[in-house]
């Protein structure tokens, strides 16, 4: 097992947008989001069903965004922001 002895760390971001946002607010949504780290990839997973309704969608746009740098400096939306249906990050080993 490796032990981090600090520095930056690497992280995920999965991402669910309303799929009524078009690609240019998306794009303007991430830039927002992640303007304080360093991002590495950028994956479109395209429009999938949800399993179960939330906020009152049934499907929504994924996101995978893998990036450098400290959690805290992420500009995350609340989750009344009814374009984002959800979010999840991961530290990544």
């Amino acid at each position: 097992m490796l032990v981090s002895m600090g520095g930056i760390k690497k992280y995920w971001l999965f991402i669910i947008f309303n799929t009524g946002l078009k690609e240019n607010e998306i794009k303007n949504r991430i830039d927002k989001i992640m303007n304080k780290v360093d991002i590495h990839e950028v994956l479109d997973m395209g429009t999938k069903l949800l399993a179960y309704e939330v906020k009152g969608q049934k499907q929504g746009h994924y996101y995978k965004i893998t990036f450098d740098g400290n959690i805290d400096d992420l500009e995350l939306p609340t989750d009344d922001d009814v374009d984002v249906i959800k979010k999840l990050i991961i530290k990544v080993d």
